[in-house]
């Protein structure tokens, strides 16, 4: 049995391939579980898989963070160097050819800070006092697969946490590469603007 797109317009493509198992081979301890054991080992393994898929995202948030930590520290250095640029030689011009460069910087900084905010984040494992309740008819089985349901509930909500965070980080890092752009654009305007606008 094959596991591969439902759509005719995609090609042929086989995405898992898994073997039916057979009365005459299900005693055959190669296969591994089967049967009533089968149940335990499938959920076993997607708690071990769902545990290994919070690892990797907790691992790209922080991926995240960092990069925007790196992007905070540059921004800070040019809004610092505008800032002294003005106090220098403190001017109504000046002050408004500084926009140009402000303007975009408290952008990127808001949005880069927006990675940082705070999140309703996953991780692996569960609370203690989850396990010490009471349920009725509890076994091994069923608490598994209930672990293993709250997991599939945490990876997907991890997943749109870092869905957002990255798209925080990509508007910040945009904006970061526009300062300069938008600097030079802003302060030609004001150039002509004062040519435009001097007295004869």
């Amino acid at each position: 049995m094959s596991i591969a797109s439902t759509n005719p317009a995609d090609p042929p493509k086989k995405l898992l391939e898994i073997g039916i198992l057979t009365d005459e081979d299900r005693d055959d301890p190669h296969w591994g579980a089967a049967g009533a054991d089968y149940r335990l080992w499938r959920t076993k393994e997607a708690i071990s898989q769902a545990e290994k898929m919070l690892t990797s995202e907790a691992s790209a948030l922080s991926a995240h963070e960092a990069r925007a930590t790196s992007l905070i520290g540059w921004l800070s250095a040019e809004m610092l160097a505008t800032a002294a640029a003005v106090a220098a030689h403190p001017c109504q011009t000046r002050l408004f050819c500084a926009l140009g460069v402000i303007l975009p910087g408290l952008i990127c900084g808001w949005n880069l800070s927006r990675v940082f905010f705070e999140k309703k984040w996953s991780v692996a494992g569960i609370h203690p006092s989850w396990l010490l309740r009471d349920y009725p008819e509890a076994c091994e089985l069923t608490m598994l697969e209930e672990i293993a349901k709250h997991y599939v509930q945490e990876i997907d909500r991890n997943e749109k946490i870092l869905a957002a965070t990255f798209r925080f980080l990509r508007m910040g890092w945009l904006s970061f590469l526009a300062i300069p752009l938008v600097a030079i654009v802003w302060l030609a305007l004001i150039g002509l603007l004062t040519i435009s606008f001097a007295p004869v």
